[in-house]
């Protein structure tokens, strides 16, 4: 009698215990798929913004008028800056790059590149087959802005109190109306120094 009430607690045991695991692997597999639709989603809604942005891009409506402040560093170049980062396809954007490089030697436009490179020997090996012209140079590793999550080379104007503004995303090409447009949009509001 005893191990007839062994064996049927154990067969009552085991069968709860099956009952268990599958109601928490169903949770498990409910929850990850929740987990997994909402990261589906916001996947999507981050494509669809990169997709707005390059959009504006593309119709050459990007000098976006933005302020927000930078860290303070007493290093960094004040006037126009050509922010490059790692983790861009820079070779992407070299003939966009150039022909802004060019333009703004042209039009006596004094300006800079700002790269965030964990080396140093990355930064200038980046940039130094360019023809970028006496454009200066700097590189700070920890220096992170908000525009450099779209993963584009970008210009903008770097204030003496630390504001950025006036940015400008280049393109894979070099658009030549849209970079003229920029820096003469510059010339006119009188930002840009001259050397």
């Amino acid at each position: 009698m005893a191990s007839i009430r062994k064996t049927v607690l154990g067969i009552v045991f085991t069968i709860l215990t099956i009952v268990v695991l599958g109601i928490l692997s169903r949770q498990i597999y409910l929850y990850h798929r929740q987990l997994s639709r909402e990261y589906f989603d916001m996947e999507y809604r981050l494509m669809q913004a990169r997709e707005r942005i390059q959009e504006e891009v593309r119709k050459g409506e990007n000098a976006l008028q933005t302020n927000y402040m930078v860290l303070p560093e007493k290093d960094l170049p004040v006037g126009v800056v050509l922010r490059i980062h790692e983790g861009i396809c820079m070779a992407c954007y070299r003939a966009s790059a150039e022909y802004f490089a060019r333009r703004a030697s042209e039009e006596r436009i004094t300006w800079s590149v700002v790269g965030s490179y964990s080396s140093e020997g990355g930064f200038r090996k980046t940039f130094e087959p360019w023809n970028i012209g006496d454009a200066s140079t700097s590189n700070f590793p920890w220096l992170h802005l908000p525009a450099d999550g779209i993963a584009v080379p970008y210009v903008f104007v770097l204030s003496d109190s630390g504001q950025v503004s006036d940015v400008f995303f280049l393109g894979k090409t070099a658009d030549s109306l849209r970079i003229d447009a920029y820096l003469e949009m510059l010339r006119r509001e009188a930002i840009v120094l001259e050397k």
